[in-house]
């Protein structure tokens, strides 16, 4: 399989791997249907996928979570830094696993454990996250939920606020504001708090993303920014 960023090819088993993973399957399918014979160009894959940034940096913190994934599925227990969560969750719904359901409790806690409560990392691992459209919090269960759930508590938001608030939660996806937990009758309210995010993202969401940010909310209220 050849991997934008990685100098050589890797060699891995089609079986074990279409098996594993279903993107997997899909790409030898495809290609299998493509090609009329057997031969080397059969046999090549090239991943489709890469790094949310550019840069050399994310490339190769990227790749080595593809593999890390990739030896996973050969039975290899896999363990990640803050750095490569984002990467991380990116990849394992890239990849499709077959044992997604199990897999994502279990690097749930892997994420829970590697942030600790450590206010820092946790907003690493959030916004890392946020880089990659695979991490959306609406693609059923997230690993991430946890880490968001325990760092939007009304201790952090309140003492935290520019860095857990203004620095994380308002450049994460919509569907992370419902796991805070929000102050009633406060600053930090729930109206309060989606309107603020509302209005940093009016202009690139659309009129139903609106509707969803503010679900819990009277829309009515904000009809200036229809």
């Amino acid at each position: 399989m050849i991997v934008s960023g990685l100098d050589r090819p890797l060699h891995l088993h089609r079986l074990l791997l279409g098996s594993s993973s279903l993107a997997l399957l899909g790409m030898l399918q495809c290609k299998a249907t493509a090609s009329g014979e057997r031969g080397i160009a059969t046999r090549q894959l090239i991943w489709q996928f890469h790094s949310a940034d550019g840069d050399e940096k994310e490339c190769k913190v990227y790749n080595r979570v593809l593999i890390k994934w990739l030896r996973f599925c050969y039975g290899e227990d896999i363990s990640v830094t803050p750095d490569e969560c984002g990467s991380a969750v990116a990849i394992l719904f890239q990849l499709q696993l077959t044992c997604v359901d199990t897999i994502v409790p279990q690097f749930e806690s892997q994420l829970v454990a590697a942030t600790g409560a450590n206010i820092q990392d946790s907003v690493s691992v959030l916004l890392s996250c946020a880089k990659y459209e695979e991490c959306d919090g609406d693609r059923g269960r997230h690993p991430a939920v946890a880490v968001a759930k325990r760092l939007f508590s009304r201790e952090n938001i309140t003492k935290y606020e520019d860095q857990v608030v203004k620095g994380c939660l308002f450049y994460l996806p919509p569907s992370f504001l419902d796991y805070v937990a929000y102050i009633p009758h406060s600053v930090h309210s729930e109206f309060s708090l989606r309107y603020r995010y509302l209005k940093q993202h009016e202009d690139r969401l659309e009129e139903e993303d609106k509707i969803r940010v503010l679900k819990n909310c009277v829309f009515s209220r904000l009809n200036a920014l229809k």
